[in-house]
């Protein structure tokens, strides 16, 4: 399988768990794994890490296990990527989130 179709894949997974109204805590733990192996898939193709996939990597998870995010409106959501946007292009062009927050 092309690493391509695999990342579509696991998108789709992680977003189905995502997406589960009053998850149980084996839907967290599988919600958990999918991102988890989404971002090792990003990352191995080589991917950039943009402010959006940081936050999906390192604080969906927490954030769904306290208190879900399938329940969440969209304008909630974008309305954080719009306040993010500007951090964002702080960090443009960046490959590595983690290296540049290491280097402060």
């Amino acid at each position: 399988m092309s690493f391509t179709k695999q990342t579509l894949g696991l998108l789709d997974a992680a977003f189905s768990y995502l997406s589960i109204l009053q998850p149980t805590e084996d839907e967290k733990r599988m919600a958990r794994e999918d991102v988890d192996a989404l971002s090792k898939n990003w990352r191995k193709m080589g991917l950039s890490i943009s402010l959006k996939v940081h936050v999906m990597e390192i604080h969906t998870s927490d954030f769904h296990d306290k208190w879900g995010v399938g329940d969440k409106e969209e304008s909630l959501i974008e309305q954080g990527y719009q306040i993010g946007i500007k951090d964002n292009h702080q960090y443009h062009g960046l490959k590595d989130f983690k290296k540049k927050l290491n280097q402060h």
